[in-house]
């Protein structure tokens, strides 16, 4: 089985400890980890260095596909043919939602509508980030793909590739009652029965 996790700061503890977990009842072949949160990610390494940073999980780190998106040229027939393969979700959904590329980095601190980015820097992001994620999810040939409260563009793109290449999704949330948690089928907050 090959599983694919989407974290965001805690959450890559969290998903990689269930990982662990799994892995004594499934034997997994290949393992993926999106990680949003590049100071968490390190501090994580730094004490997981051995058992987490090996040829068996593969990384992919939100922070890199915003770097090279900056020397990317832009190629609109690219996005749009991205768009058609993705048809039943609008592919600009993940950067509007995505709160850290249009108010930067420090958004839950202060509020300044100041974009961080200009329109083309948000497209080469968007397209690096869907070149990157496909090409993840066909290298990894994720059963599954499991996130958490999905709020940035790589999570909901994962989502977005998960459902239209028909591949299960989980995504745990919390159910604001006491500690409770479950997992759904959807990003969108509505449970489903």
């Amino acid at each position: 089985m090959n599983i694919l996790f989407t974290t965001q700061s805690g959450s890559l503890k969290m998903f990689y400890e269930l990982f662990l977990s799994l892995q004594k009842e499934i034997y997994f072949d290949k393992v993926g980890f999106y990680v949003t949160d590049q100071f968490n990610y390190y501090n994580f390494t730094n004490s997981h260095s051995k058992t987490f940073l090996n040829d068996r999980i593969q990384i992919i780190k939100e922070w890199e596909i915003i770097e090279k998106s900056r020397t990317e040229k832009i190629d609109y027939a690219l996005i749009q043919n991205f768009s058609k393969k993705l048809a039943d979700f609008n592919i600009w959904d993940p950067i509007i939602a995505d709160r850290f590329i249009y108010y930067g980095a420090r958004c839950n601190l202060y509020q300044n509508y100041k974009p961080r980015f200009s329109y083309e820097s948000i497209v080469r992001i968007l397209q690096s980030g869907l070149k990157v994620i496909n090409d993840s999810i066909e290298e990894i040939s994720p059963d599954l793909i499991m996130g958490y409260n999905s709020i940035t563009f790589g999570e909901t793109l994962y989502y977005y590739f998960a459902k239209t290449k028909k591949i299960p999704y989980l995504n745990l949330r919390s159910l604001k009652l006491k500690n409770y948690v479950c997992f759904g089928t959807s990003i969108n907050k509505s449970i489903e029965l």
